[in-house]
C-alpha cells in the first residue's frame, strides 16, 4: 500500500545524528527512487554504483560554478573525466589552461587545450577514422616549434597505399618516387615535375637570391651560378656564354654557333684538338682578311694557278695564296 506524506505550507526534512545515514530501501534490484524536482547533491562526495547509468541531459557541466577567466589555480587549472584503470594509472581527458596550441584561425598560440593523459602525466592515444574542421580555419599540427616530426607509425608499406590525389606522402614515397626508372605511361613509377631547382635550400630562399638555380619557364630553361646566368635552353638550343649549340630546325640542329662578334675558338688543354671525320670547308664569298699570329684557311669556288680552291693568309703572306694541287705540283715541277 503506498503512503504519501504531505507538507502543503513548508518543507520537509529527513535528519539524523551528526555522520549518520539515510537509507532508501526499494528491497529490490529493480527498484527504483524517483525525484520530481530538481537534486541538489551538497556533499563532497557523490558515489553511484549502478551498472548502467543513462543520462538524458545532451551537455554535462563539469567544474560548475567557476568563476573569473579559465580554469582556477584552485583546480590546477584543469578539468575533464577520469576513468579508473585498477592497478593501472587512471585515465584522463583533460582540458588543460596552461597547454597552449597554434590556432590557424588567428595565426598566434593560445592557452587552452585538450590532452588525453593518464593520472601519471603520461600522454596517451586517441584512435579515431576522421578529424573535421569547422569548415573556416586550416587544420594544423602544431609541433611547438621543436624537432618533432609528424609521422606515420605502425606501417611500414603506408608510401604503397599513396595512390589518390588527396593521399599525404611521406618521405618514402617522395624519394621511392624519384628514384624510379621513369617509363611514359607507367603508373607504377614516377618523375618529379618542378619549375624550379634551388641553392641553397633554406626557407626564404628565391629564385633571385639564391647562390645556384635552375628556373624553367614557359620557353626556356635558365641556369645560374653565383646568381650569374650561365646557360639557356629554348627552342634555338643551348647557350652557353655566347656560343649556341643546336636548336631551331633543319642544318641548325648540327650547329655550333657564336653569337657575339668576337670569334669561336674551341681549345684544348694538350694543345691539340682532334677532327676525326672530313673537315668540311663551305667556300667564302668574300677574301678573309689575315691577322698578326695566326694563319686562316679557307674554300673559295674559284680555283686559282693552284688548282686546289684551298687559300690561306697569314701576316707573313698577307696577299691570300692557294694551296697547290699533287697533279698541279707535278705539271710546275716538270716545267720548272
Amino acid at each position: 500500500m503506498s503512503r504519501i506524506v504531505k507538507v502543503s505550507n513548508g518543507d520537509y526534512r529527513l535528519q539524523v545524528q551528526t555522520g549518520g545515514n539515510i537509507i532508501l530501501d526499494t528491497q529490490a534490484t529493480n527498484g527504483k527512487v524517483l525525484v520530481i524536482g530538481d537534486l541538489d547533491v551538497q556533499g563532497a562526495l557523490t558515489y553511484i554504483e549502478s551498472t548502467n547509468t543513462q543520462v538524458t541531459d545532451n551537455i554535462i557541466q563539469l567544474n560548475y560554478g567557476q568563476t573569473g577567466n579559465g580554469i582556477s589555480a584552485g583546480n590546477n587549472y584543469t578539468s575533464g573525466i577520469e576513468v579508473e584503470r585498477g592497478n593501472y594509472s587512471a585515465a584522463q581527458f583533460i582540458f588543460n589552461e596552461q597547454l597552449t596550441h597554434y590556432d590557424a584561425t588567428s595565426s598566434s598560440n593560445v592557452s587552452g587545450t585538450w590532452s588525453a593523459r593518464t593520472a601519471n602525466g603520461t600522454l596517451n592515444a586517441i584512435q579515431l577514422r576522421t578529424i573535421v574542421t569547422d569548415g573556416v580555419g586550416n587544420l594544423s599540427f602544431d609541433l611547438l616549434n621543436s624537432n618533432i616530426t609528424l609521422r606515420v607509425a605502425n606501417s611500414s608499406n603506408y608510401y604503397l597505399n599513396v595512390l589518390d590525389d588527396n593521399d599525404l606522402v611521406t618521405k618514402k614515397w617522395v624519394s621511392t618516387y624519384i628514384a624510379s626508372n621513369y617509363v611514359p605511361g607507367s603508373p607504377t613509377q614516377g618523375v618529379a615535375l618542378v619549375d624550379r631547382v634551388i641553392y641553397p635550400a633554406t626557407n626564404g630562399t628565391t629564385i633571385s637570391n639564391a647562390s645556384s638555380s635552375i628556373e624553367a619557364n614557359n620557353t626556356n630553361i635558365v641556369f645560374q651560378i653565383a646568381q650569374t646566368t650561365i646557360s639557356t635552353l629554348d627552342t634555338n638550343g643551348l647557350t652557353t656564354g655566347y656560343v649556341r649549340i643546336g636548336g631551331g630546325s633543319g642544318a641548325q640542329l648540327n650547329t655550333i654557333t657564336n653569337t657575339s662578334s668576337n670569334n669561336l675558338i674551341i681549345t684544348a688543354t694538350n694543345g691539340t684538338v682532334e677532327v676525326n671525320a672530313v673537315l668540311n670547308l663551305d667556300n667564302q664569298s668574300a677574301t678573309p682578311s689575315y691577322s698578326v699570329g695566326t694563319s686562316k684557311i679557307y674554300s673559295s669556288a674559284t680555283n686559282g694557278p693552284g688548282k686546289s680552291g684551298i687559300f690561306f693568309t697569314n701576316s707573313n703572306n698577307q696577299t691570300p695564296d692557294e694551296l697547290i694541287s699533287r697533279n698541279r705540283a707535278v705539271l710546275l715541277s716538270i716545267l720548272l
